[in-house]
């Protein structure tokens, strides 16, 4: 088990915080609505509550938020990797935040669109398929290929356990260079080991979609957004959930990861 430590009396100065994840991270789907609501994110209140020297500014053109809408824990690891590589110098005194995702989306590298990508099953959509197989299959063709694919080549013990390894090497590193590492779950529920991790959990609630959904009073999509609402129009966390999200971190890093 890794030593976590406990900060009674004083809490680390962290130079910036990054996040990493799909769309629930991304927060694409709130400044859809605007600046105003973009800054709601959980990323802007909290880098404020931790002082953090440089800041982003809506996103700073994702220098600071690499999230992605739609992509896999695949897509989360390679990034955090290739961000980890090619920024040594700014690891140290860094808080990394990800949400992890669905196991069952997986990412490919699509030789022919020259361009990584990501499938996940049930899509019913031949745009969708089109966009992934650069036009080659329909809708019917690709849930057909799909199928098949997840039959044969797709288990959530070894994903799960293979997720694990992954982060496992990117905590050590991070560690390593003097940075630190939270995770929580925005959609991925079969996650093992999280005793090896600082791992935020929503109480009663595995994953940060579910804690919202029942806020929510149920999962049905408000019409309108507005700040006091924890869903937005897309079913994704609202204002009022990123607000609180960032509240609960908050006190988590305060108090030690605990």
């Amino acid at each position: 088990m890794r030593f976590v430590q406990s900060w009674s009396f004083f809490m680390k100065q962290y130079n910036r915080l990054l996040v990493n994840g799909c769309s629930f991270v991304a927060g694409g789907h709130l400044g859809d609505f605007g600046e105003n609501y973009g800054n709601t994110h959980f990323l802007m209140s909290l880098q404020d509550k931790l002082n953090c020297k440089y800041k982003s500014d809506f996103w700073s053109n994702k220098s600071y938020n690499i999230a992605k809408a739609g992509k896999s824990n695949d897509y989360i690891c390679r990034t955090m990797t290739y961000w980890l590589f090619n920024n040594q110098d700014k690891i140290k005194d860094t808080l990394f935040i990800i949400g992890l995702t669905e196991l069952s989306r997986i990412e490919y590298y699509d030789v022919v669109g020259t361009r990584y990508r990501t499938y996940y099953p049930e899509v019913e959509n031949d745009d969708y398929w089109k966009r992934l197989f650069s036009s080659s299959l329909t809708g019917e063709e690709g849930l057909k290929f799909i199928e098949k694919l997840y039959k044969y080549t797709f288990d959530n013990t070894i994903r799960a356990n293979e997720l694990y390894l992954q982060l496992s090497l990117i905590q050590d590193y991070i560690c390593h260079r003097g940075g630190e590492l939270v995770l929580f779950s925005s959609l991925c529920t079969e996650f093992n080991h999280k005793e090896k991790f600082n791992y935020f959990e929503f109480q009663n609630h595995d994953t940060w979609n579910d804690w919202a959904i029942d806020k929510s009073g149920g999962n049905t999509r408000p019409d309108k957004i507005s700040m006091d609402q924890y869903l937005s129009p897309t079913a994704h966390p609202g204002p009022k959930a990123n607000k609180e999200l960032s509240n609960m971190l908050y006190n988590y890093i305060k108090n030690g990861f605990k």
